[in-house]
């Protein structure tokens, strides 16, 4: 219809009335460009919420299995600490307290930790007493979830999130949490198989409690032992740096993206006031 006016026009020799066509034509065009780059945007912005709140769930999730393990190493440094301190004459090899991640050590760490407010290594301690040979070589491993940030990768649309600051903190994250999984599956899992092993040729079952005297006097006998049992103090403070330096960057990283997607809400994963 609008060509068609336009060819009249133009055979009537209206000048003034194409050039109006024109613009109305270009305006037109313009508009609708306009409204696809909108729709376009607006699409981009809604995916970008999207993606934010699934990693938000991973997150969460992470957090909750990072508790989990940052409370099972400290039972294991409580019951290796337990042990340790009552063997005659033993010098503890032990060494690993300036243990560093970030800008925090080992000793921060303890000194800032809420479980440890709500129940200190020496309470633990006494609670473990007939478990202590299981509760020092035995720990939960965190399992971290990568999944919506592999798939950010995977689909190509890491791009799709605007804030810069926010895309290189959730690179570190994956390269934190990676490397805590490497520790797990390379360091941690062997030294405690190690350990279950060595229990086994002295007649302790690594799911088995057992007197707390007789075993202490088992240790204080077994050089062998005893070595283990402090060795297995020092991976355990190494993985409850790694696990406590983990959970801190997933609050941390957490609160940026609910702040992104503007919810305004407490964090719902265990320890948010930590």
């Amino acid at each position: 219809m609008l060509l068609r006016r336009i060819t009249e026009h133009v055979k009537a020799q209206n000048w003034t009335a194409v050039g109006l066509d024109f613009i109305i034509v270009v305006v037109g065009v313009f508009i609708g460009i306009q409204v696809a780059n909108w729709n376009d945007t607006l699409g981009e912005r809604e995916r970008e919420a999207q993606i934010l709140q699934n990693i938000a769930t991973d997150l969460r999730s992470d957090m909750e299995s990072y508790a989990l393990g940052i409370d099972s190493t400290l039972n294991k440094i409580a019951a290796i600490t337990y042990i340790v301190e009552r063997l005659p004459n033993f010098d503890s090899r032990n060494e690993t307290d300036s243990i560093t991640i970030g800008a925090w050590e080992y000793d921060d760490y303890i000194a800032a930790s809420p479980e440890l407010a709500e129940k200190s290594l020496a309470d633990r301690a006494l609670s473990l007493r007939d478990a202590l040979w299981t509760t020092a070589i035995l720990v939960s491993n965190a399992q971290p979830s990568a999944t919506a940030f592999d798939s950010l990768v995977a689909a190509g649309e890491l791009g799709i999130l605007q804030n810069d600051d926010l895309v290189r903190r959730l690179q570190e994250y994956q390269f934190t949490t990676a490397a805590l999984e490497k520790s797990q599956d390379i360091t941690y899992r062997p030294r405690r198989d190690h350990a279950i092993n060595t229990g086994q040729l002295f007649g302790l079952s690594a799911f088995g409690n057992v007197e707390e005297k007789y075993f202490l006097d088992l240790v204080a006998a077994t050089p062998q032992l005893a070595a283990t049992v402090d060795s297995q103090l020092g991976w355990a403070q190494g993985h409850f740096v790694m696990l406590s330096a983990a959970y801190e960057n997933a609050k941390a990283l957490l609160e940026i993206i609910e702040k992104e997607l503007g919810e305004g809400t407490a964090l719902t994963a265990k320890g948010a006031d930590k």
